[in-house]
Formats: C-alpha cells, structure tokens, sequence
C-alpha cells in the first residue's frame, strides 16, 4: 500500500473516525503507486475528516451535483502518483445522477470487519453493495469484480441476513442459493438482464424524493459549468522557454499524466514570420493580434469552465523581451505596442519557465548559437521582477523530474486557489 494511504487510514483509526473501504479493500496492497479508494465515512464525522485530509495534503475537488460523493485528491511527488479518496456518507445508485438511495451504509458500519491495514464491509454486506454498484451504476461486470464477487459467494456464513438483503435491494422472489449459482457460474447478462427491475424496486422506496434527487443533481452539473465561465475551475498555466528547453515535451507529459484533462494552446505573438503581421494599413496588424489573443484565450475559459487545465505554450509575455529597435519616436511607438500586446488578456495563474544554460540548449536543438540563446535566458528570468506568478524550474534536469515539478507545482497552485 502506498505509505501516504497507510498514514491516512492510521490517522482516521487514530481519531476514532469510524470507516471501511467499500471495494478492493482486499487488494490495497496493489495501491503502491496510488489509485482511487471508495470509502464509506458517517455523515457526523464528515467536518472531522475534511479537516484531518486537508492536514495530510488532499484537497477537495468541487463537484456539484454527484451527492453524496465527496473527492479529496492529492498528487504525490516524491512517488509520482496521484491518490483520490471517494467519500460517502450514504450509499446510492444510478447513472448519471446517484439518485436511488439505500440503508445499506448502516450496515456496512456496523459489520465492518478487518482485512490486514484496512476496515472493509463484511462478505453479505460487500456482496450486495458490489452486485448493485456493478448492474447500477456501471452497467456491467467487470472481470476483477465478477472475480470479487465469485470470491464472496464462499464467504458468506449468513445466510438469512443476505436473504434479507437481496429481498429489499434485489428481488423479494430470489433466493440466496439460486444468486449465488447465477454469480459462480459467471452468468453476468442474468444479472445484468436485472437493471430495470432492480432500478424500479429500490424507486419505490422514495419516488418523489428520488425524481427530486435526480432532478437536483443533474442541474447542479449544468449550474457548477455555467458557474465556471465566471469563476474558471481549474488554474491556466503558461511555459516560457528559449528554444530547446523542453516545452513541447512538458506540455505533452502533462497532457498524458495530470489528474486534470489538459488541453494546449499556443498563446505566442510570434508563430508567423516576425512582423509579418504589421505589413499593410497601421495599426490592422495590431487589432489583428489582439483579436486573435482574445480568441485563443476565451476558448482557454471555455475548457476552465468544464474543468480542464489549460496549458499555454507560450504566452504574450515575449512581447516583453527588450527590442532591437534603436531609441527613436517609431522605436517608442513599437514599445507601447509591444506592451498592449503583452497585457492584453489576463494574466495566467501561474507561469514557469524552464530555465537552462545557452549551451545546453544549442546542444539539445542546435538552433542559433550558444551566445544569442543565453541572452534571451536572461532576459527571461529578468521578467521575474514583472510577473509575480512566475516561477523557475530547473530544465537541465531529465524531462520526467521537471514534468514531476511542475506538475506538484502547478497541483498546489491548484489547492490554493480552489481547494
């Protein structure tokens, strides 16, 4: 198990915070490189654990409209892993919106049983809950969970408590042996042929309330999106660089491993032909830019809104790099125009550069020359008297430990502004 897991659970058994791992409680020692943990934790301990998560790093993630479902995550430097604690008070089913709700989180308490480092429901209560969480909400039974499932059959001593269960939750007509058979013989469309009905069965327990619920739930979705054009849910970060020092390859890494879906954008001034773009009539060259800065940064507000992490490769700070133009009256008039263009949308949360030596980076690319690449690094890390939310980060290293620190970074970014 990952020791940031094992200290987690420790803690919660240190104050007293009763829990059990709803599924793979069994198989938290293949949690070495992190994962996603269902855990079931009563609604009056709820503020205690919020509090000792946030003091162990995690940080919760807003998600409007998935009751009772809360999401502490947190990323994991040193081991490279992300770990994401699921969190119910109450155990409830359904797809998109988990509106059909049970009493089984009591029982799950109170027959929670040990299972090496963790506490985990007993074999009659995580039957049940997995036969519903796998036809319910996902639909199908996948082969770990069938296997799960399987292994429980030969677990059960309970009989007529199981019985009971299944005649509240599944069917009053099915009997223990005749599940347990359909389950060992690996009849999963039997089970799954089952949906509707279970369904229709557990919204007779509550159908107004469970229209409600459903109702609720799916326009808070809509609501926390629309909310998020206001209030982005998510940083936007640019990467600065010469040319050679990695950014392309960050951005890529980020894009496969962040917890966030990562969408790039090139917000560079300078992707054409240098100064191509004031040819023409004065000024249309200008305006030209501007609008095309505007654009690109309000699509980066529309993937904020539904919660992807923006990634600028590039950003209109190079506009800010001092100018070859000699001290003149057109020389003046292309420094405020070089200033609009570098203030002219917002700025981003956070903006790393990726900093390493002119020669190193003539090695890696072979592009310029040493000198001239070594001059523009430090006119770079000179605009961090300018940009307060600029941090520097070591590029000479491996491609793996800057992704690594820059996404810690840019995930404590993240915990401050959001969390």
């Amino acid at each position: 198990m990952h020791k940031l897991l094992l200290h987690t659970f420790q803690a919660l058994e240190q104050k007293a915070i009763p829990y059990c791992v709803l599924r793979d409680g069994d198989r938290m020692h293949e949690y070495a490189n992190g994962g996603e943990v269902d855990l079931l934790v009563p609604d009056t301990h709820s503020k205690q654990l919020k509090k000792l998560l946030q003091g162990l790093g995690f940080t919760k993630v807003a998600a409007w409209g998935h009751s009772p479902h809360l999401f502490f995550v947190t990323y994991h430097n040193d081991s490279d892993c992300w770990i994401k604690l699921d969190v119910v008070s109450r155990i409830s089913y359904g797809n998109p919106a988990h509106a059909l709700h049970t009493t089984l989180a009591d029982n799950c308490l109170q027959h929670r049983r040990r299972c090496e480092f963790v506490d985990i429901p007993s074999p009659e209560d995580e039957f049940v809950t997995l036969l519903l969480h796998c036809v319910l909400d996902k639909g199908a039974i996948a082969a770990h969970r069938g296997q799960r499932l399987q292994a429980l059959c030969d677990q059960v001593e309970d009989t007529n408590y199981i019985s009971h269960l299944l005649a509240q939750y599944w069917s009053p007509s099915s009997s223990w042996p005749a599940l347990a058979g359909l389950v060992k013989n690996g009849e999963w469309a039997a089970l799954l042929a089952q949906r509707e009905v279970v369904a229709n069965r557990l919204v007779r327990h509550e159908p107004m309330a469970t229209v409600l619920r459903s109702i609720r739930d799916r326009l808070l979705r809509k609501m926390q999106r629309g909310a998020g054009y206001l209030q982005p849910r998510t940083p936007s970060v640019a990467l600065l660089a010469p040319d050679g020092a990695g950014k392309s390859t960050l951005a890529h890494g980020l894009e496969e491993s962040f917890y966030f879906p990562v969408r790039l954008l090139y917000m560079g001034l300078y992707q054409n032909k240098r100064g191509s773009e004031g040819k023409g009539i004065k000024g249309l060259g200008l305006a030209k830019n501007l609008i095309k800065q505007w654009r690109r940064y309000l699509v980066s507000r529309h993937y904020r809104a539904s919660g992807k992490l923006v990634v600028f490769d590039r950003y209109s700070y190079d506009a800010l790099l001092p100018s070859t133009q000699r001290a003149s009256i057109k020389g003046k008039l292309r420094r405020l125009r070089r200033w609009l263009l570098a203030y002219s949308c917002p700025p981003p949360d956070l903006v790393l550069f990726l900093d390493a030596p002119g020669e190193l980076l003539y090695a890696r690319k072979g592009e310029r020359n040493p000198a001239d690449l070594e001059a523009q690094r430090q006119q770079y890390l000179r605009l961090k008297t300018t940009l307060p939310q600029m941090v520097v980060v070591d590029a000479s290293r491996g491609a793996e430990s800057v992704r690594q620190e820059a996404t810690d970074l840019i995930w404590k970014k993240y915990a401050q502004q959001f969390g």
